[in-house]
């Protein structure tokens, strides 16, 4: 009986470990035809996630994003809007729409539950500083009182901007990547870090900064193919930026265990940017 009770002691410890809610967001890119959608759906089933956000969902229809949803398990999905650049979400249980948020905002926002958690599922303007700084402070108004409320809440999407972190090491780049349009992110000559400031104000943790060593924080979601023709894959990497996040309230930022953007062969061809997970710990 001494013997077994270590042993038990260690599996209920496993399980108390174990990461129960995986989310994922990703750019899909309105480029990708049905034979690149079909590998893709494939490569998220084996990630597994609960949640999924998807930006830029030209052409899809609810009916079509249902479809696309259940080739990868979530039998649950809600869009922004049928026609045009859209968001969407996807999930293994129940969603809620609480909000979508459209007015001024280029491709939109979306805002619903899924299991008592809040999530935002965001793409703002691309291509006018003005018009993202406004964006963010509607965002983050509705962001705001639910984390007065104590609600726990998830922000994730492509954002178009950078944290002061990300300006600091891009301002340090060649002018390679400066070959991006002005408008889309710079500001009197520099970079928009204004529009992410207002989100990290409220105290969300950017959780890819949380988990990965100081040194590999800019991987990068955005590759950017304009620079295909550096030399090498490291030469590529060293100017990749990171505009897509996943935010979380503080509270629920305790519960994080880990976040990754991935890279893969099969992403490669998809999108011209790079999908993001985080999971938690919630104990339930």
């Amino acid at each position: 009986m001494r013997l077994m009770l270590p042993v038990l002691f260690l599996v209920l410890a496993s399980f108390a470990r174990a990461e129960d809610l995986k989310v994922m967001t990703y750019n899909i890119w309105n480029g990708a035809d049905e034979e690149k959608h079909g590998r893709l759906a494939s490569w998220i089933q084996k990630q597994d996630p609960d949640v999924l956000a998807l930006q830029e969902l030209v052409g899809f229809r609810k009916e079509k994003l249902a479809t696309f949803g259940k080739s990868w398990d979530h039998p649950h999905t809600l869009i922004l809007k049928e026609e045009g650049y859209a968001v969407g979400l996807t999930a293994k249980k129940p969603i809620t729409l609480v909000g979508r948020y459209r007015e001024g905002l280029w491709h939109g926002a979306l805002h619903a539950t899924v299991d008592k958690i809040h999530y935002l599922v965001v793409h703002q303007c691309p291509g006018d500083y003005k018009i993202r700084l406004r964006e963010s402070k509607i965002l983050t108004e509705v962001i705001g009182k639910l984390i007065a409320d104590k609600q726990h809440v998830i922000v994730l999407g492509d954002f178009n901007a950078h944290t002061p972190a990300d300006r600091a090491f891009l301002d340090k780049q060649s002018d390679l990547i400066k070959r991006r349009k002005a408008s889309t992110f710079l500001k009197d000559g520099k970079w928009d870090y204004q529009t992410m400031t207002h989100y990290l104000d409220l105290k969300l943790v950017d959780l890819n900064l949380k988990h990965a060593p100081k040194k590999n924080i800019h991987l990068g979601t955005f590759p950017s193919r304009a620079l295909s023709h550096a030399r090498s894959e490291s030469a590529r990497q060293k100017f990749a930026e990171r505009i897509d996040f996943i935010l979380a309230s503080p509270d629920l930022a305790k519960r994080s265990t880990s976040s990754e953007t991935h890279h893969d062969e099969i992403l490669n061809k998809i999108s011209d940017h790079y999908p993001i997970s985080a999971s938690f710990q919630l104990g339930r």
